[in-house]
């Protein structure tokens, strides 16, 4: 006869599994998503990984762009960190080089995280249904999606970072270290927290091992920074943190008048500002996240945070922050950028033990609610399916144009004023044609274009509402 909780164990075991196939059927969502809107989701820097792929086995030059998305250097990019696109490459060069390629393999790697999710989470409870749950709730952040559909580099982030828990959970804490300095080899966001941990599992060792492995990992996009700019690490952000006031990544010129160095207290204040905005931004990405807020009523109702030492709380508390702190420095408060901090809370409400005994109706509202927003999101575009197509086919209709005309003037780099219907044509010209384009600068209204025309060379503006189609 079963005890009571074996009993449990195989109740969650078969709720887990109504979960496993929530997450399958949501990942066909995408796929089919995918197929009948292709390019849709996609944003400026989705176009930007697939450029710069293209420079690692091509006629290239190594990381040389076409489009000017900053003003930090027109000839080297720092805008991205090297493994995401050698990644595209890599697979584009094995199965097939096309533009519309990289959400696909997003799917891929987020099957990968949710597996990789359960084996973390299981180590803090034997409960399958939260285990379960927990890996829905990440995977599904509907920030997440977003970079899933718009073939962006989180998700090979999460792959990534997931691993480094494995065997940080192993203990093998110098391949873990080594492992994160690889994480910020596909985000620059990654080098606070990597950093941070790092010297943590140094302390903890008492050995340097760990933090020279982390070096060890961030070593080619050293090598790559001391071969290009002159300097040990560079992005093309760097001048954003540094700013007093706040600026933006697009500003021209890509330098700031009053920085740390020279008005610390405005920057001090800048930061400040930055670090409660931030915390309301976060604060409303966890509210959206019915399966976090699950797991926070069971942390307090089962009062597992008794269990928590002052200790615990200080380095989680740490972690978080570390994770948050290039957001904090730079401004940019965007839903997908809390994921690591919705894992790592999620982790803490689980990493106490907590077991539940839980309905098939709470079951079935688990589901229905964290999958809610996400298909909203999708469901949004193929509701419009006709008017999405056409807005894509007039896109493309577009390079076409614009194309025809820069033929004669290869050495001209264009200014696109793109239509006013929420989609932009520029990074996704430069990137399928190898013309040279550039972004319109943030703060155009107050640019010196005489500076900005000298700095460019020759350079030429083209409305796309002018075009005769």
């Amino acid at each position: 006869m079963l005890s009571k909780q074996q009993f449990v164990g195989l109740a969650s075991q078969a709720q887990a599994k109504h979960i496993h196939f929530a997450f399958f059927a949501f990942c066909l969502i995408m796929l089919l998503a995918l197929y009948l809107l292709p390019g849709y989701w996609y944003s400026p820097d989705s176009f930007s990984y697939y450029e710069l792929s293209k420079t690692f086995f091509g006629d290239v030059g190594f990381y040389e762009p076409n489009t000017i998305r900053s003003y930090f250097n027109l000839e080297q990019s720092a805008a991205f960190p090297l493994l995401y696109p050698l990644l595209l490459a890599s697979l584009n060069f094995l199965f097939f080089d096309s533009y519309l390629s990289a959400p696909y393999y997003n799917v891929i790697l987020t099957c990968i995280s949710y597996f990789l999710l359960i084996k973390v989470s299981s180590q803090y409870t034997e409960n399958k249904f939260l285990s379960a749950a927990f890996a829905l709730g990440v995977t599904l952040f509907p920030g997440y999606v977003d970079e899933v559909l718009s073939g962006r580099s989180i998700p090979l982030s999460m792959v990534l970072f997931l691993s480094f828990i494995v065997l940080f959970q192993s203990r093998k804490f110098s391949f873990a270290a080594l492992l994160l300095g690889l994480c910020c080899l596909v985000r620059f966001d990654m080098l606070a927290l990597g950093l941070f941990v790092s010297l943590y599992f140094s302390y903890q060792s008492r050995s340097a091992l760990p933090t020279l492995c982390f070096v060890l990992g961030l070593t080619p996009w050293m090598a790559y920074s001391l071969t290009y700019f002159d300097s040990i690490w560079v992005s093309d952000n760097s001048w954003v943190v540094k700013s007093s006031v706040h600026a933006y990544v697009t500003d021209f010129p890509a330098s700031a008048t009053y920085t740390v160095f020279n008005d610390t207290m405005t920057w001090l204040q800048k930061v400040t500002l930055n670090y409660l905005k931030g915390n309301l931004y976060f604060l409303r990405a966890f509210l959206g996240n019915f399966v976090l807020l699950y797991l926070l009523v069971l942390f307090i109702k089962h009062k597992q945070y008794s269990r928590l030492s002052t200790k615990e709380g200080i380095f989680y508390f740490l972690l978080i922050n570390a994770s948050l702190a290039p957001f904090f420095l730079s401004g940019y408060f965007d839903s997908r950028y809390f994921y690591l901090p919705i894992l790592m809370l999620g982790l803490l409400f689980l990493h106490k033990g907590i077991d539940q005994k839980v309905t098939k109706s709470t079951v079935a509202l688990m589901v229905v609610l964290v999958m809610v927003l996400p298909l909203s999101k999708i469901t949004k575009g193929l509701g419009n399916y006709a008017e999405n197509t056409t807005k894509l086919e007039l896109r493309l209709s577009d390079i076409a144009h614009v194309s025809a005309m820069h033929q004669g003037e290869l050495d001209v780099t264009y200014f696109i004023k793109e239509r006013d219907d929420g989609l932009t044509v520029a990074p996704m010209y430069g990137a399928l044609t190898g013309n040279k384009v550039a972004l319109i600068p943030g703060n155009l209204e107050t640019v010196n274009r005489q500076q900005l025309d000298s700095y460019l060379g020759k350079n030429k503006h083209v409305s796309l509402e002018d075009l005769n189609h």
